[in-house]
Order: structure tokens, then sequence, then C-alpha cells
């Protein structure tokens, strides 16, 4: 077996490693971690696991582009080469790749080789997503949504009135107090860009605010993932938004009565355990099903 940096020529043999039935988040988020060498603040390194003239895994250490306390990684072995202690010597080699000696963190379903392999190798869990689902056509969502408590002297509507700038401004202020206590962003300029690009895959009429006294307080994001389904990025715009469950339960309702007048039909919420008020308000909601995921990280 030899282990060797990523070169010219790998593409297909590393993407042939990728099952037809994987996770889309992990063909997304995990698989397209690997390639070329890369350094800078997008710095990357690739290694890959060579049997005879047969590449069997790929491993990958990666700058996080928005959180530089954690490096993400990414560990894939051909399904007739795992459980023979691969994954754990791929480990230990980017493990030495790493310009400092952070976590590696990444994603994983609950249950899955994953998650059984980051708990073997001593990682632990730092967030819980639920990945609650929710059918925009069923009536008892209609009803919940239309039962959802108004509050005086709120406007409640679509951000289609909103110019581009303002809205990646928005979501930027949400995003940056939702993750500061656990994934801290440390590179605004980056933030700034991420935001761009979930304002231009935002659905803008299914996308709604919360105003009080002129003020956007509260955001429901609607977008379509790579793999067509829709999820939803909701919360306040800031962390002590005074009623701030009252109002980000405005805009989700608002947003879940404008997907079902659309024909539209299951809906994900991308949200976390410890989100303050989306928490709650999901929770009280019909929902049809769970998609949940584990943010973990091996020392």
């Amino acid at each position: 077996m030899l282990i060797r940096d990523w070169q010219p020529g790998d593409e297909a043999a590393v993407d042939a490693l990728l099952e037809p039935a994987a996770d889309p988040l992990w063909a997304v988020q995990s698989h397209r971690l690997h390639g070329e060498r890369r350094d800078g603040p997008r710095r990357r390194r690739t290694l890959v696991a060579v049997e005879g003239r047969e590449l069997v895994a790929a491993a990958t250490v990666a700058a996080n582009r928005l959180h530089s306390g954690r490096l993400w990684g990414a560990i894939e072995v051909a399904v007739g080469h795992r459980r023979q202690g691969l994954g754990r010597v791929l480990l230990d080699a980017i493990r030495d790749l790493r310009p400092a000696e952070l976590p590696i963190a990444g994603k994983v379903r609950p249950g899955s080789p994953a998650d059984a392999f980051v708990t073997a190798v001593g990682g632990t869990v730092f967030q819980r997503c639920r990945g609650v689902q929710v059918d925009a056509g069923d009536p008892a969502l209609r009803h919940w949504c239309a039962n959802v408590e108004p509050v005086d002297d709120v406007t409640v509507g679509p951000v289609t009135g909103l110019d581009t700038d303002t809205l990646v401004a928005a979501f930027a202020e949400m995003y940056r107090w939702v993750h500061e206590d656990w994934l801290a962003v440390t590179v605004p300029a980056a933030l700034a860009d991420v935001s761009a690009d979930i304002v231009a895959a935002a659905d803008r009429s299914l996308t709604t605010g919360a105003w009080t006294n002129g003020r956007l307080a509260a955001t429901s994001w609607v977008t379509r993932r790579p793999d067509g389904t829709l999820e939803i990025f909701a919360e306040t715009q800031r962390r002590d938004e005074p009623r701030g469950t009252e109002l980000l339960a405005m805009t989700v309702a608002c947003s879940l009565t404008a997907a079902a007048d659309a024909g539209l039909g299951v809906l994900e919420f991308d949200g976390h355990v410890t989100d303050p008020h989306l928490a709650t308000i999901v929770d009280s909601s019909p929902h049809i099903g769970l998609n949940p995921l584990l943010l973990v990280e091996i020392p």
C-alpha cells in the first residue's frame, strides 16, 4: 500500500470512491474537498492510498474559509478496503499535514459508518442539527401557520423590496451570532462571500422578514440545495431580539404559507439545537420527518 500526495489525473479514481447512494450532503461538502494542493487562506492537502495500480482511498485536510479555529476533513475508503485500519492510517497522515494543531471537523449522520469511525478515533460532537422536515401541502401545517399569533406593530412579508446588499448584510448579521459560541466566524470577508451566495440562491418570493419600527428583526431564508430539496435558514437578526420567538414564528409561517400557495412540497430546516428561537418553533410545528446531522471534531 502506497500513500502519496494527490497527482493530476487522480480525479476520476477519487470520484469513483463516492458511492452512488452516498448522502448528498457528503457528496457536496466532504467528497468535494479532495483535490490538488492549495496554499493560502484556502489551504488544502489531499493524500491518496494506492494498492498495486488501484487507488483505494483518499483523505483531505483543508482550511475552513469562515472558521479558522477548526480545519475541515474528509476520508473516503473504497468499499472492499474498509475496516482494515486504512482510515486510521490516513487520519494520522493528514494530521501531520496540518499547519497547526487544530481539530479536524466534519459532518456525519448519526449511526452512519462515518459516525462510528469518528467515535472510534476519539472524536466528539460539538453541534447537533435535527433536520426537521415539513410538507408545505400538509393541511395541519397550514393550520399551524394560520394560528401563529401576530405581534402588534410588526410587519411581515417577502423581502422582494430589499436590495441585494441589504439582504447580504442581513444574512451575515444572523449567521454571525448564531455561530459565535461554537463555530465563531473569524474571516468577515469570507462571511460576506458566503452570504452573497445564499442571497443569490434564495427564492425572494418565499424568503420573508419581520420588521419592527422599520427595522428588520427576523428572517426566514428559503433556498434550493444542489439535489433540488428546499431548505430554510431562519433566526432573529440579533440574539437578544425582544419577542424574538414570536417574530421569527411569523416569518416562518409566512414562508411556509407562500411555499404551500406555490404548490411546493417538502422543506427542511437548516438549524441547530442551540438556536434559541428557531428550535422552539420547529418543535411545535407539524412535521413529517427528521434528517439529523452531527457536527464532529477529531482532536
